[in-house]
C-alpha cells in the first residue's frame, strides 16, 4: 500500500499542475454557444457535444442549449451525438464569434426520458454506450484496445495481464464480444494459456461500444456474464486518409464518403513486438515475439437518412513463441492463428417500425504447441440476427427476433516427433433462438423493460426458456434506482461435446442473476453502486491435461462503484471499484472452492486533461487482489515415467500479491493545414516499475517456486498518426 499511496501522491501531483497551467490560461479561453435540435425545430434535451481535439463539451439542456469553454485556437471538430438520432460533425473557426445550430436527424427508436439500465455503464459521450474510440485511445495502459479500456469499469477482474474480460466473477468464456450483432468466434490477438493481449478490432473503425456487466434484456442469448456489443462506422462524413506509426505496429486506413450515400472504409496494420522488447525489455523470452497482420474494409449504403445497407470484413494473422512455465511442458508454447470474418447488414426505418438484420461467415484456424504436442483446432460459424421494433408512441416499444448459428470445430492432437496422432475428431450442431421484448414507461419517471428468450442447441438437445426484467425508477432530484433479474443460458464450446475430449450431451450451463443499484446524475457527473448476486449450475469445466468436468455449480456475490466528473474546463475522471466474492465446483477434486478468478477487490482511477494547443495528458491508478491459485506442497518421483509428480494443496487456498500498477500517457494535437492533422502520442506504463506476479512456475523436482512477473519492466512506447481529410 507505500506504493499505491506513493502512486496516488504521483497522480495528485500530475493533477494540480494541469490545475495551475489551466488557470493561468483561463483568460483567454474561447466560447462556443449553441442549440441542438430536430428538423423540426425541437429542441433535443441531453445530446452530448463535444470537440475531438480536446473532448472538451457539454450537454445540452431541455431547451437544447450548450455552452462549450475551450482554450484551442483555430479550426476545431465540435461532435453532436444522441442516441436515437444520427451523430452530426461540424468544423468551426474559433477565430470568428462561434454561435452554432446543430440538426440531428432521427435514426432508430428510443425512449427519451429515461436511459439508465442496470449493468451497463457510460465512459464515453454517447449515453448508453460504455466508451468511444477516442476514450479507448486515451485511456492510459490500454495501448488503445478496447478489451483492456473495459477493464477500467465496474464488474472486470483485472486477473492476469491480459485482455480477457472477467465479468462479475465470470470466467472469460462467459463473456461475449459482438460485431454488429454477430458474436465473434476469435475476438482475441496473441492468445496464450496465462492471457488474450489484444482484442482484434481497431477502435478508430468503430462507431460505437456498448459493454454491460449484468442484467442485459432478452436481445443477448447465449451468453452467462457481460456483453461487449461492438459497432463498425457508417458512411465517413468525409474522405481521409490516415496514417499511423508507433513501436510495436505500423498501420495505414482510407476512407471515401462517395456520392448516392455510398462510402467506404479500409485499413491495413502490420505489428511486430521485437522494437518494443527492445526498447524496453522482456521478463519473457520469446521465438518468435508477437507479430501479426490484419486487413479490413467497409462498404456502406445510405440510400436515405434512416435506411443504410453495410458489408465488413476483416482477416487477422498472429504468431507467437513463448518459454515454458511449467517444467513438464519442455519446449514452451508456441502459437499460430488465421481468422477471418464477413458481414453483411440492413437497417432502416418504415414509420414506427425500425428492422434491423445481419449475416455473417467465420472461421479461424489455430495451431497451437505445448512442448512435443500439438493442437490443431478449426472452427466454422455462420450467424443470421434478425430484429424488428414497433415505437407505439413516446412511451412504449415492442422488439422482437431471432438468431441461429450453424457452427463446425475439428481437433487434431498429434506428437510429431514419433508420428503419433492421439486424436482426430469434428464436431458439428447448431444453435436457434427467438425472444420478445418490451420497453415501456408506464410512469413519467418508470421504465419498466421485460422480455423472454428461447434457444435450442443440437449439441445439448435442451430448449431452455430464460424471462429477464429490469426496471429503472427516477426518484426526482435523488438519482434513478435500478433493478434486473434474469435466467441465463450458453452453450459450453464445442471441444467440450467431442467423445475423444469431453462429454457429449452435456446440458447448457445456467445462471440467474440479480441486479440492484442507484444512480445520481447520467451524463458528464454521475456516481452509482450496484449489488448484485448469480448462482451457477451446470457448468462445464476443463481441467488438466484438456479434461472436461461437467456438472459443476458456483455462486458470486459482490457490489460495484462507478464515480465520473470533473471540473469543467480543468481534469475529468472516474473511478471505478469492485468487490466480488466468486466460488464454484473445483475441476479436479470436485470440491467447492474459490474460483480462479477470485480477485476480491478492484480499484482504477483514470483522470484526464487537455491543455492549450492541443496538449492533452492522462493517468491511471490501478490495485487489485492477487488472484488465487494452488500452492504445490511436495512431490515424489515416478521411476516409470522418470518424472517428478506434484502434490497440491486445498484448490485455490492461496493467493499472488495485489497488482498495482501506475501508466501514464500524453498526446499533442496539431492542425498542419485546413485538411492535415497530426497527432503524436507517448506513454509509459507501470511508472514505479512495480513487480507484479501472475503466477508460480517450479523447478523440475518442484523444489523451488518461481514467480512469472509481468511481460514488461517500466515500458515506454512512442508513436504519431498523420491524416489528410478532402474538403
Amino acid at each position: 500500500m507505500i506504493r499505491i499511496a506513493a502512486s496516488l501522491a504521483s497522480l495528485l501531483l500530475i493533477v494540480m499542475a494541469a490545475t495551475s497551467a489551466e488557470a493561468q490560461s483561463s483568460d483567454s479561453a474561447t466560447v462556443i454557444y449553441g442549440t441542438v435540435h430536430s428538423p423540426d425545430g425541437a429542441p433535443i434535451a441531453g445530446a452530448d457535444v463535444f470537440l475531438i481535439e480536446s473532448l472538451e463539451g457539454s450537454t445540452a439542456d431541455s431547451a437544447g442549449h450548450f455552452t462549450i469553454r475551450t482554450t484551442q485556437r483555430g479550426v476545431v471538430t465540435v461532435v453532436a451525438r444522441r442516441i436515437g438520432f444520427a451523430p452530426v460533425q461540424r468544423s468551426v473557426d474559433l477565430t470568428k464569434p462561434v454561435t452554432i445550430e446543430i440538426s440531428l436527424s432521427r435514426q432508430a427508436p428510443a425512449l427519451v426520458p429515461i436511459t439508465v439500465t442496470a449493468g451497463s455503464y457510460t465512459a464515453g459521450s454517447e449515453r448508453g454506450a460504455s466508451l468511444n474510440a477516442i476514450q479507448v485511445a486515451s485511456t492510459p495502459g490500454a495501448t488503445a484496445d478496447i478489451a483492456r479500456a473495459i477493464q477500467t469499469l465496474p464488474g472486470v477482474q483485472n486477473v492476469d495481464e491480459g485482455t480477457g474480460l472477467f465479468v462479475r466473477g465470470g470466467d472469460v468464456s462467459e463473456t461475449r464480444v459482438l460485431l454488429n450483432d454477430i458474436v465473434m468466434i476469435a475476438p482475441y490477438n496473441y492468445e496464450t494459456p496465462t492471457g488474450n493481449y489484444t482484442v482484434t478490432v481497431n477502435p478508430f473503425l468503430l462507431d460505437g461500444i456498448f459493454f454491460s456487466s449484468g442484467g442485459f434484456g432478452a436481445r443477448y442469448g447465449n451468453i452467462l456474464s457481460g456483453v461487449a456489443d461492438l459497432r463498425t462506422q457508417g458512411r465517413p462524413v468525409q474522405s481521409s486518409v490516415v496514417g499511423t506509426a508507433g513501436l510495436a505496429a505500423v498501420s495505414g486506413g482510407l476512407n471515401f464518403a462517395l456520392s448516392n450515400g455510398v462510402g467506404t472504409h479500409m485499413t491495413a496494420t502490420w505489428s511486430d513486438t521485437r522494437p518494443l522488447f527492445k526498447v524496453n525489455g522482456s521478463t519473457h523470452s520469446y521465438s518468435p515475439a508477437p507479430n501479426g497482420t490484419d486487413f479490413s474494409g467497409s462498404v456502406i449504403w445510405k440510400y436515405r437518412p434512416t435506411a443504410e445497407i453495410k458489408t465488413f470484413a476483416i482477416t487477422r494473422h498472429s504468431a507467437l513463441g513463448i518459454e515454458a512455465s511449467d517444467p513438464s511442458a519442455a519446449g514452451g508454447y508456441a502459437a499460430d492463428s488465421r481468422n477471418s470474418m464477413y458481414q453483411a447488414g440492413w437497417k432502416d426505418l418504415f414509420g414506427s417500425v425500425a428492422t434491423t438484420t445481419s449475416v455473417s461467415y467465420a472461421q479461424t484456424h489455430r495451431v497451437e504447441e505445448f512442448g512435443e504436442f500439438t493442437l490443431g483446432d478449426t472452427e466454422k460459424s455462420t450467424q443470421v440476427f434478425a430484429q424488428g421494433a414497433w415505437t407505439a408512441d413516446d412511451a412504449f416499444i415492442l422488439r422482437g427476433g431471432g438468431d441461429a448459428e450453424w457452427r463446425g470445430a475439428a481437433f487434431i492432437g498429434r506428437v510429431p516427433s514419433i508420428n503419433l496422432t492421439k486424436f482426430d475428431s469434428r464436431t458439428d450442431g447448431a444453435r436457434n433462438g427467438l425472444f420478445v421484448e418490451s420497453d415501456m414507461r408506464p410512469l413519467p419517471d418508470l421504465r419498466l423493460v421485460t422480455g423472454v428468450r428461447t434457444d435450442r442447441s443440437t449439441f445439448t438437445g435442451i430448449r431452455t426458456v430464460d424471462p429477464r426484467v429490469s426496471a429503472a425508477l427516477r426518484v426526482g432530484s435523488l438519482g434513478t434506482i435500478t433493478s434486473a433479474w434474469g435466467v441465463y443460458h450458453q452453450v459450453p464450446d464445442p471441444l467440450y461435446f467431442d467423445g475423444a475430449l469431453g462429454i457429449p450431451g452435456l446440458p447448457p450451463m445456467a445462471a440467474r442473476q440479480a441486479v440492484l443499484g442507484a444512480q445520481l446524475g447520467e451524463s458528464a457527473l454521475l456516481a452509482r453502486i450496484e449489488l448484485y448476486t448469480k448462482d451457477y449450475h451446470d457448468l462445464a469445466q476443463l481441467g488438466p491435461n484438456q479434461v472436461v468436468a461437467g456438472g459443476g455449480t458456483g455462486s458470486s456475490r459482490g457490489v460495484d462503484v462507478f464515480l465520473k466528473g470533473g471540473y469543467p474546463g480543468v481534469i475529468n475522471g472516474r473511478i471505478s471499484y469492485s468487490y466480488v466474492d466468486a466460488k464454484r465446483t473445483d475441476p479436479i477434486t470436485g470440491m467447492k472452492a474459490r474460483a480462479p478468478f477470485d480477485v476480491t477487490n478492484s480499484f482504477t482511477l483514470v483522470a484526464d486533461k487537455s491543455f492549450g494547443v492541443g496538449w492533452s495528458a492522462s493517468g491511471a491508478l490501478r490495485y487489485a487482489t492477487g488472484k488465487p491459485y494452488t500452492p504445490v506442497t511436495g512431490a515424489t518421483f515416478d521411476q516409470s515415467r522418470s518424472v517428478w509428480v506434484p502434490q497440491y494443496s486445498a484448490p485455490y487456498s492461496e493467493r499472488l500479491v495485489p497488482l498495482e500498477r501506475v501508466d501514464l500517457s500524453f498526446s499533442r494535437y496539431m492542425r498542419l493545414s485546413p485538411q492535415t492533422f497530426l497527432v503524436m502520442f507517448a506513454s509509459v506504463n507501470n511508472l514505479f516499475d512495480r513487480v507484479n506476479i501472475y503466477e508460480y512456475r517450479y523447478s523440475a523436482d518442484y523444489s523451488q517456486r518461481i514467480p512469472i512477473r509481468s511481460l514488461f519492466n517500466r515500458s515506454f512506447y512512442v508513436g504519431g498518426s498523420i491524416s489528410f481529410t478532402a474538403q
